[in-house]
């Protein structure tokens, strides 16, 4: 069990040096506005470091706030970046991630006579928190790219990365005598002949990674290393470190041409290879260290790793790890370095170890059974499994029988992972073997396995029993980095290892999965999972064996998962995040879905669902290829098809919205029987209607769209579509239509985009708009009035609709707004409002004389009108108080009239007249 220990230090890492009275501190800042020397406050503070270093002696400190300092510079044993005098800190605010020193690269030979190295440290002198980035040296002074340290210098709580030496020391270097430290730095990707992450240094607590050399030179070259960790580096011959010193280390999985990782080394408590007839002194050996993903750069141990708690303490130079955690968590430090911080009761499980014997606390006591170890695990304790297939083991949890079952909240480690690593429920051809895989109870976790030939119950409980044939999870409970299901894995003759379910969840009934694949599996409810939450998933291959055919997930959230090639539906009843829904018999069905692909379902995208800034886009269905009876905002739905009629959308809401490419067969290849609004419905196909076909739509543009008819009439609409505020042809009868070219960015790329002089700009009606941002994300109504279609020009010029500015000839650079061009009195803004002719001093909006009357039904209020403008009519009894009795009123070509049927007495009544 790991606990927490107490750590000696060894003072051998305290700098020392010859500090005078009164030291000084300086202040950089790469964007100072006032550098004034002797820089002694941030306000003066100097814009590159060597300023402020070239007025440095032994003691003094150089504070350095965030930025990239590539300019400036010192020679020195060549040319450098920085150079600091004997004693000298410098120190950055923020930490490397913030702060960069940037040397030179020659453009064409790396290092010529005109490169920079990053940082040349006198004796004493210390670099803290920095990135030293892009450092060369130059032929005449070949040693240390990034760093070259005189003796007792320091450079700590770096980055070194990207550096290149003529000779060695690519990240750093040094000068044999002293102790030349470096400690709590990454040193990645550098270069050189030999050496090319660290030559001849002292080096704790460090990462050496990804660095190479460019002939038979080793990444590590004569330097003394403590609880580091040298991996992923290449070179082409003599190994990864050579002729070095290396205590509590990892030096493992590196690429050395014909050798092994280490090459003349003396090693004490390290993991590595070491080449033929060579043997491990000092307790060293060649076990795989198991990183937690090399291929990733992530060389954290996994619990379970050889390498914890198996260096040894009187080496420990640092309190904490690289990642500045305490140093030794257990009985003894790890080696390398990182320090696994797992602090819970380790067992072990080994299904060919010989010497089984409780608590399991060893590989060499491992049990050899999984719910032996689970069973003498502590609440929250750790069951470490390796390799092979478990299949001799049971237990029994409501009532069914599974293979494992993790009841007491301990976590469940295949250490090898899922290649390698199987649970088995049902044994193929054993007569009553049939039983779950796996039961992960609260607070449990299962990771790293093949769940194989799980069976749930056939009867009892619908949801205890008959459901979670690969696993059943209680709501807390998590499975991580498994395959539930697969081919062939175990059962030799039996190709498919999928699981089966009754009910629900032929994969996963319930918890949470994470990096997972559900594969093969059987269920007539969520042949994948049901009622789980995915995190990064693939669901593939699953099927249903009901007639409701949820062949992928059910009543599930997913967030990032991949949910392809299930027969029937993909997802049915769920919520899904940034998920890929493809190839699937259908796409989804009365689900939620946010920022998601849904591609290739021969059953059409999604049915009944409300979508998210989704790609639905080359599905196939009877009717709404794309979208059958659905809430659509802000999506691209494109190349679906129908073999009806709606092939991209059917019946459907739809909002800011492009709908392109899609086909019919009969009718509305946009879509048919929809509500769109905002949307820009181009590029589409059918026989007839090759745009829309019969519904509504709103501040949108229908155009370019084709037809397999004769008929131009029927080209983007037809008869039944009643249209407001569109750009579209022919001319429909409803308000604010017009028939102009939309002008779009690019048509023949697909660029629906508007060019600044186009037509539909400021040429909706605002009365429409649902959403506060277009298709991009931008906001949705810029220049006062809603553009048509589904992106809105940002910043237009002018706040006129364009199509009616165009229409009078009037310009749309702004100079006509506020102008009056017919002298009525009223600026032509106001007149495009009411849909007035700016260039005709009759067109008004005007009232006609009142009357008076008694007549019992009311009064008669007449006014001038523009067809199928939408006016309000006011009055009052009082002035000058009005209150609306009537609004939205479409406007008659010519008058329109409204009675007001309130006003039956002497009044008296006034009236006023606006335009919504």
């Amino acid at each position: 069990m790991k606990t927490m220990a107490m750590l000696l230090v060894l003072s051998f890492l305290m700098a020392s040096g010859v500090f005078r009275v009164g030291a000084a501190t300086y202040y950089v800042a790469a964007n100072g506005t006032n550098p004034l020397p002797p820089y002694a406050d941030w306000s003066t503070a100097a814009t590159n470091i060597q300023d402020a270093a070239n007025l440095a002696v032994s003691g003094d400190t150089i504070w350095v706030t965030n930025g990239v300092y590539q300019y400036g510079g010192a020679s020195f044993n060549g040319s450098n970046r920085v150079y600091l005098a004997q004693g000298v800190l410098l120190q950055s605010l923020n930490g490397p991630a913030y702060t960069t020193i940037k040397g030179y690269w020659d453009p064409v030979t790396t290092n010529a006579n005109d490169a920079l190295r990053c940082v040349y440290l006198s004796p004493f002198a210390t670099v803290s928190g920095f990135t030293l980035t892009n450092g060369a040296t130059q032929s005449s002074e070949g040693q240390g790219g990034g760093a070259f340290l005189q003796p007792n210098a320091t450079v700590t709580n770096c980055v070194i990365v990207g550096n290149a030496a003529e000779d060695q020391g690519g990240g750093c270097d040094s000068y044999k005598q002293g102790i030349p430290l470096v400690v709590n730095c990454v040193i990645k990707n550098n270069f050189a002949p030999t050496g090319s992450g660290v030559s001849e240094c002292v080096v704790h607590n460090s990462l050496v990674a990804g660095n190479g050399t460019t002939n038979s030179g080793s990444p590590v070259y004569f330097s003394t290393l403590y609880n580091c960790t040298i991996s992923g580096n290449s070179s082409q011959g003599l190994g990864a470190a050579q002729g070095s010193t290396l205590v509590n280390s990892i030096i493992y999985g590196n690429t050395n041409g014909n050798y092994p990782d280490c090459y003349q080394c003396l090693l004490t408590n390290c993991c590595t290879t070491l080449g033929p007839g060579s043997s491990f002194p000092n307790n060293s050996f060649s076990n795989a260290p198991d990183f937690v993903n090399a291929s990733a750069g992530d060389y954290h141990l996994q619990t379970g790793s050889p390498c914890v708690d198996a260096g040894n303490n009187l080496y420990v130079t640092n309190a904490t790890d690289l990642d500045g955690n305490p140093r030794i968590v257990g009985a003894a430090v790890d080696m390398g370095c990182y320090e696994n911080q797992n602090t819970n009761e380790v067992l072990f499980v080994s299904v060919s170890g010989t010497n089984a014997t409780p608590p399991y606390a060893s590989w060499a006591t491992a049990a050899t059974n999984i719910q032996d170890a689970i069973a003498a695990a502590p609440a929250g304790g750790l069951v470490i499994v390796g390799s092979g297939v478990y299949k001799n083991e049971s237990a029994i949890v409501y009532g069914w029988t599974n293979r494992v079952a993790l009841t007491n909240g301990v976590t469940l480690l295949g250490i090898n992972g899922p290649q390698t690593t199987v649970i088995v429920g049902s044994v193929y051809g054993v007569f009553g073997s049939q039983m779950r895989c796996a039961y992960v109870g609260s607070n449990s976790m299962l990771s790293g396995f093949t769940l194989a030939s799980g069976t749930a119950e056939n009867s009892g409980d619908p949801i205890e029993d008959e459901s979670g044939g690969g696993a059943w999870c209680e709501s807390s409970g998590v499975i991580s980095n498994c395959v539930v299901g697969g081919t062939n894995y175990v059962n030799g003759s039996d190709s498919n290892d999928g699981s089966t379910a009754y009910v629900a969840g032929g994969g996963v009934y319930g918890g949470t999965i994470y990096n997972s694949t559900l594969v093969n599996n059987t269920a007539p409810s969520g042949g994948g999972a049901a009622k789980a939450n995915l995190i990064n998933c693939l669901v593939t291959n699953n099927a249903s064996s009901g007639s409701k055919a949820f062949g992928g997930v059910d009543l599930c959230t997913a967030s990032n998962c991949a949910i392809v090639k299930n027969a029937g539906i993909g997802a049915e009843q769920s919520t899904l995040y940034d998920c890929l829904i493809s190839n699937n018999f259908s796409g989804a069905e009365l689900s939620a879905l946010y920022n998601c692909t849904i591609t290739r379902n021969q059953g059409g995208g999604v049915l009944q669902c409300t979508n998210y800034g989704c790609i639905i886009s080359g599905n196939t269905n009877g009717s709404g290829g794309g979208a059958f009876e659905g809430v659509l905002y802000d999506c691209v739905i494109s190349n679906n098809t129908a073999i009806s009629t709606g092939g991209g959308v059917f019946q459907s809401a739809v909002y800011d919205c492009v709908i392109a490419g899609n086909k019919a067969s009969a009718f509305g290849g946009g879509g048919t029987l929809s509500a769109l609004y905002n949307c820009t419905v181009a590029g589409n196909s059918a026989m007839a209607g090759g745009g829309i076909n019969g519904g509504t739509a709103y501040d949108c543009i229908i155009y370019d769209n084709s037809v397999s008819s004769s008929n131009p009439a029927v080209t983007n609409w037809l008869s039944g579509a009643s249209l407001v505020d569109c750009d579209t042809t022919p001319l429909p009868s409803g308000a604010g239509n017009i028939t102009n070219d939309p002008a779009f960015v690019n048509l023949a790329t697909i660029d629906y985009h508007l060019q600044s002089d186009s037509p539909c700009i400021n040429s909706g009606d605002n009365l429409y708009v649902s959403l506060t941002n277009d298709l991009d994300g931008n906001p949705r109504i810029s220049g006062g009035r809603v553009d048509m279609g589904a992106f809105e020009y940002q910043n237009p010029p002018s706040i006129l609709s364009y199509a009616w500015a165009q229409e009078y000839g009037l310009p749309t650079d702004g100079s006509a707004d506020y102008a009056d061009s017919d002298g009525i009195g009223m600026p032509n803004w106001e007149k495009a409002i009411a849909g007035l002719n700016p260039t005709n001093a009759a067109s008004v909006l005007a009232m006609s004389p009142m009357q008076p009357t008694n007549n019992a039904s009311g009064i008669v209020v007449t006014w001038q009108s523009v067809t199928n403008v939408a006016y309000d009519l006011q009055q009052s009894t009082n002035l000058p108080a009005f209150y609306t009795i009537q609004s939205n009123l479409l406007g008659q070509a010519g008058t329109t009239s409204f009675t007001d049927t309130s006003a039956t007495n002497a009044g008296p009544y006034f009236y006023r007249v606006g335009v919504e």
